[in-house]
């Protein structure tokens, strides 16, 4: 085995290199791949990936009554009605006020300038 130097580093070409080779993996889909309204419960994991909001984010939605967490086995999982009306219910997306006042003082900014 030769012995890597900063001289014969610059000199290996990237063909030196053994190609790696790709194994192939099962096609099984992930569970939250998978159709999650027809399961009944979710792990709060899962639960996150397909609301897009952390794990503490759901433990807030419970606390303010919005979702419906079981304990199954010393699991913590998320009743997938709940959850569906969670994510069902999100409100619009509309640009913030604080967005248009800054954008406001920007222009002001630019106006004084010139």
């Amino acid at each position: 085995m030769q012995r890597i130097t900063a001289a014969n580093r610059a000199a290996r070409k990237p063909t030196d290199r053994p190609a790696k080779v790709a194994q192939a993996l099962p096609a099984t889909p992930r569970v939250d791949e998978q159709d999650w309204r027809k399961t009944e419960y979710q792990t709060l994991q899962s639960a996150s990936r397909i609301s897009g909001v952390s794990v503490a984010s759901l433990y807030r939605a419970q606390s303010e009554a919005r979702l419906e967490f079981r304990r199954l086995e010393g699991r913590t999982l998320v009743t997938t009605l709940s959850l569906n009306n969670f994510v069902d219910g999100a409100e619009p997306w509309s640009p913030a006020a604080q967005g248009r006042t800054a954008h406001a003082a920007q222009a002001a900014r630019r106006v004084c300038a010139a």
